[in-house]
């Protein structure tokens, strides 16, 4: 069964629908929660491509997460230019996408995005041009099935990058990253990337020069079925902490508030919470316990925050103030998996 959480996320409007695989978790609003799951299919079928295509250093060994926003207006909020149609970001633990949800071409911008997530990690210094038209190159990828194969395609210019090709015989690529802000400069970037893709090696530098022209599609049979959509559930914990990384990576001071209505005592809260959590995982429990302490106070109503801090002071050998923090998780639990976690940890320290 599918199982998914409903939630205030930052800048999005109240209720959205989360829904997580073993390698993507995706925010989207319940009207698009087909076109969520549609997108999941294709993030994870592209995952199992490029690991055949390309070798198992090609998938991204950290989480990534996606949002669509619930309009456009909530997109441009965010947005660099009133262009652009994605954008990827890279933080402490997780990769995250965000998606214009107004654009025509959703499930390759999708894709492009996730190329940039993979290419992050498998190939972290080629130009920007070169990276950017990698994107491009495999964000237009088709597979068929049969059995335990699947028929790649790969070649096909998105969208109407041929129209902004017309006429261009060579390519300068030394002009390439300052065009990357104009459309042309991304269809060049792909073409460029056709050219020398998927021969070419990132250890020596590309040509100043590339000579493009006859695109046509090519075709590799690949060992892999297509992959299952299982989705997950999802632990209010792990929203509470995305939350607070997805206002930190894509906040615009120019922009409209992202947290419009809420408290930014909660904010800040949020943010203490993930910290110290990440210092607690880290094996730093002092510190940890200063700044999860100071979480609760702000917000002493959430049982899995005290249930974090009596295992960090568990974790500093302090069984008493443990036993404190304890007692507050069971006061404030909501429900019972919340009431059992904290009588477990209970018991384990008696």
């Amino acid at each position: 069964m599918a199982l998914v959480c409903l939630l205030f996320f930052a800048a999005a409007a109240p209720g959205q629908t989360v829904l997580k695989t073993s390698h993507f978790t995706l925010y989207v609003s319940p009207a698009a929660a087909r076109q969520g799951e549609r997108a999941l299919a294709r993030l994870e079928e592209l995952r199992s491509a490029m690991t055949a295509l390309r070798g198992p250093t090609w998938v991204p060994a950290r989480p990534i997460q996606i949002w669509m926003p619930a309009t456009e207006r909530e997109w441009l909020q965010i947005a660099s230019t009133p262009f652009e149609q994605g954008l990827y970001r890279s933080a402490t633990r997780r990769d995250w996408i965000v998606v214009n949800p107004a654009s025509l071409e959703f499930i390759e911008v999708l894709s492009h995005e996730y190329v940039h997530a993979v290419l992050n990690h498998a190939r972290p210094n080629l130009a920007s041009w070169l990276a950017e038209g990698i994107c491009e190159y495999y964000s237009t990828l088709e597979l068929r099935y049969k059995g335990n194969r699947a028929t790649a395609t790969s070649g096909r210019p998105p969208g109407n990058r041929l129209a902004w090709l017309r006429g261009v015989e060579t390519i300068d690529t030394t002009k390439l990253d300052s065009q990357l802000r104009e459309p042309d400069g991304y269809a060049r970037a792909w073409a460029a990337a056709y050219a020398l893709w998927p021969d070419f090696s990132s250890t020596a530098p590309p040509p100043a020069s590339i000579p493009i022209g006859g695109f046509t599609l090519r075709s590799e049979i690949l060992q892999m079925r297509r992959p299952t959509l299982r989705l997950l559930a999802v632990t209010p914990a792990e929203i509470a902490e995305m939350e607070v990384e997805f206002a930190t990576l894509f906040r615009r001071p120019s922009a409209e508030p992202l947290l419009s209505g809420r408290d930014q005592a909660a904010l800040r809260a949020q943010e203490l919470f993930v910290e110290g959590l990440r210092l607690s995982d880290e094996g730093v429990p002092a510190k940890a316990v200063q700044l999860l302490a100071e979480a609760c106070r702000l917000r002493p109503s959430n049982s899995t925050w005290w249930h974090a801090l009596a295992m960090a002071y568990r974790d500093t050998n302090d069984v008493e103030k443990a036993r404190e923090a304890l007692a507050w998780a069971l006061t404030t639990a909501l429900n019972q998996s919340e009431r059992e976690a904290a009588a477990m940890l209970k018991q384990a320290l008696q």
